[in-house]
């Protein structure tokens, strides 16, 4: 029987009905293929979602990168890489990757965003996908960092790397992960360049402070030339004044017997240490130089500055890591270096032309010291090294001095070790014993109880002057002591020549001079004058400078009467014993003099804002400025023929807010 339009059989009532099923079935199955394939080929990472702040730090060496990335902004983990691979092992037992796959692998699953790997070079990147190839990057393996990114910021792995060579004027270890970091596209993406996300803007904010630190060296090299221009815009105001240092370098010069002048400086190195801001900071040698009263004169008429080497002192440099300070005699014939080692080594220059120095002792390191210019006839008989002047808690004052040992001799420089006592205790602990053999000796010169001594200064070979002061009171005097006899001293009251008004500064004209009075005999000879002082004395109305002279007849019975034998005993003189000549001297401080210029030179009174350097003749007249500047312009020191000053000038950069010592020399004008 035909069948009805429209209606089927069973079979095709089943038929259709399992067509629907079997096409359902078709396209589950191809939604698991397409799964299947969309799993191998994502473009996502696995495990934790990856952070773009996280940084897994593969660390070889002993950098403190908490400091800097951390600062900045990022969080880390550093350890170093066989720990990585453990720890990668321990969390992904199932994984055949090995190496740096498989710590990309232990990133990927933790989510750190990027893994920074410190030297580079010694990786092994084989099968890898990386954008650039390592190929593909100049000079890779000497590069300090590389960054991959992972997970979610991978497909290819992206690798940057730091710049190459060392940043000028940045010593900020691991500096070069910033550089790496910042090379990576995915540090600073955002979905909508012009509309980032909540998450995006609180990221930003995050690491500001490492993009900052990043992009700020680009402007450390305009800020030191803008700082070494106006260093020499400040010296350049006194252009009869050429600087005996370069730019950027510091210290001061001290005139020596032969009118040359010892150069002692460093040089100043401007480098940043936490990609924040330039600093100041010391070189890393103390140079020791010289220059010739020929080279001081060349360089005061061209600014030609040529300082040659001094190896015979301490081998010509001092390492700035020992911390060094340097003092000098007046004269500039001793020089004592003080390190860390807490001695300072005691050298005389050598009457030799040039630069040759001898070291004659050690003394402790003491503060206040002043040490013995060369007074004595025949050197080699000259003990007397330095003295200090202290004050106990009760009120005690005692002077001190410290003598050459006997065992010293001068011999050629040559024969001794250039290094000095203090490199050879310093870099030999076992040699301390030894070296303490040429300690000096330390004695007591004077103590007085109730007294305040200050301003010492050497007046032969063998005496020694300083002032004084009883405490709670106005009474001021001068002491010569005798260092050959322990508390026998000459007293003089300021009585006796200063209206009794106080003592300031002390210095010494000139020893004792000896007169032949018959060019046959040599025998009959006798004092013209006992030592010259140059004293300042205290403003009333205005501040005095007296040049005081002790007699011939009380200088010998002085003398005299430390021969006697007996107990130290005190000497004292009358006023008639002494000439005085007064001088105005308001605004003088910080001064020296020179016998053959007849004049004393020294600093205004206007520290510390500014002061300038000034000269003036015993013999009366106007004073003289020297220098004309904004500048502190202090510690003025004449050449030994007294036709030149040496001194120094204070300048500040904003680089730093300390002041450093620019050395300097001037001319004295005839008079």
């Amino acid at each position: 029987m035909p069948m009805k339009p429209g209606v089927g059989s069973d079979l095709e009532v089943l038929n259709r009905g399992f067509l629907p099923r079997l096409g359902v079935l078709a396209l589950l199955i191809v939604a698991a293929l397409a799964a299947a394939v969309w799993s191998g080929t994502r473009k996502h990472g696995s495990g934790e979602p990856e952070q773009r702040q996280r940084l897994l730090v593969v660390s070889g060496g002993d950098v403190d990168y908490y400091t800097l990335l951390e600062k900045g902004g990022f969080s880390i983990e550093v350890d170093s890489f066989d720990d990585w691979q453990a720890a990668a092992r321990e969390l992904l037992p199932d994984s055949e990757a090995d190496g740096l796959t498989l710590v990309l692998a232990l990133a990927d699953e933790r989510g750190f965003g990027f893994v920074v790997l410190e030297g580079p070079g010694r990786f092994d990147f084989e099968g890898l996908e990386i954008e650039p190839s390592v190929d593909e990057i100049e000079d890779f393996a000497a590069r300090d960092y590389a960054v991959l990114s992972v997970g979610d910021f991978s497909f290819p792995h992206r690798l940057s790397v730091d710049a190459a060579g060392e940043l000028p004027f940045m010593r900020v270890p691991g500096f070069g992960t910033l550089e790496a970091l910042f090379g990576q596209p995915g540090i600073g993406a955002r979905e909508d360049p012009d509309r980032p996300t909540i998450e995006e803007l609180q990221y930003e904010d995050a690491i500001e402070r490492a993009r900052w630190m990043y992009e700020r060296p680009a402007s450390f090299a305009a800020a030191i030339e803008l700082a070494r221009a106006a260093i020499d815009t400040s010296l350049a105001q006194d252009p009869r004044a050429p600087a005996l240092v370069p730019s950027f370098a510091t210290g001061s010069a001290v005139p020596t017997p032969d009118g040359g002048a010892l150069l002692v400086d460093h040089d100043l190195e401007v480098y940043s240490t936490d990609a924040n801001k330039l600093e100041v900071h010391a070189g890393e040698q103390l140079r020791l130089r010289y220059l010739s009263g020929s080279a001081l004169e060349k360089l005061v008429e061209t600014g030609e500055l040529e300082p040659v080497d001094c190896p015979s002192l301490a081998g010509g440099g001092v390492d700035m890591r020992r911390r060094p300070r340097v003092e000098a005699a007046i004269d500039g014939s001793a020089i004592a270096i003080h390190t860390r080692a807490g001695e300072a080594e005691i050298w005389w220059r050598l009457d030799r032309a040039g630069c040759e120095w001898r070291e004659q002792a050690g003394v402790p390191s003491v503060l206040g010291g002043v040490l013995a210019p060369q007074l004595g006839l025949e050197r080699s008989d000259q003990r007397l090294l330095m003295a200090q002047v202290s004050t106990d808690e009760l009120g005690t004052s005692t002077l001190r001095a410290w003598l050459r040992p006997a065992s010293v001799r001068d011999e050629p420089a040559g024969q001794i070790n250039p290094a000095g006592r203090i490199a050879r205790v310093e870099l030999n602990e076992h040699e301390r014993r030894d070296a303490s053999e040429d300690m000096a000796e330390a004695v007591s010169l004077l103590r007085l109880r109730e007294h305040v001594f200050e301003g010492v200064a050497f007046v032969d070979s063998r005496h020694v002057a300083l002032l004084s002061r009883v405490s709670g009171t106005d009474e001021h005097a001068l002491h010569v002591v005798d260092s050959e006899r322990p508390g026998a001293h000459l007293r003089i009251p300021s009585l006796f020549f200063a209206d009794g008004r106080g003592l300031q500064e002390l210095a010494v004209l000139s020893p004792a001079l000896l007169a032949v009075t018959s060019a046959d005999s040599g025998s009959d000879a006798r004092f013209t004058h006992g030592p010259r002082f140059a004293i300042t004395i205290e403003g009333d109305p205005d501040a005095e400078l007296v040049e005081l002279e002790i007699g011939a007849a009380a200088w010998q019975a002085f003398l005299d009467g430390l021969d006697e034998p007996g107990e130290a005993a005190l000497f004292t003189l009358t006023p008639e014993d002494l000439r005085a000549e007064t001088h105005p001297a308001d605004g003088v401080w910080d001064f020296t003099v020179s016998t053959p210029a007849g004049a004393l030179a020294h600093a205004t009174s206007d520290w510390p804002d500014d002061s300038e350097i000034a000269v003036r003749l015993f013999a009366g007249g106007p004073e003289q400025r020297l220098t004309d500047n904004d500048l502190p312009d202090m510690l003025p020191r004449f050449t030994a023929d007294g036709r030149h000053l040496v001194y120094v000038s204070l300048l500040k950069t904003a680089l730093s807010p300390d002041a450093f010592s620019v050395p300097r020399i001037v001319a004295v004008p005839a008079r």
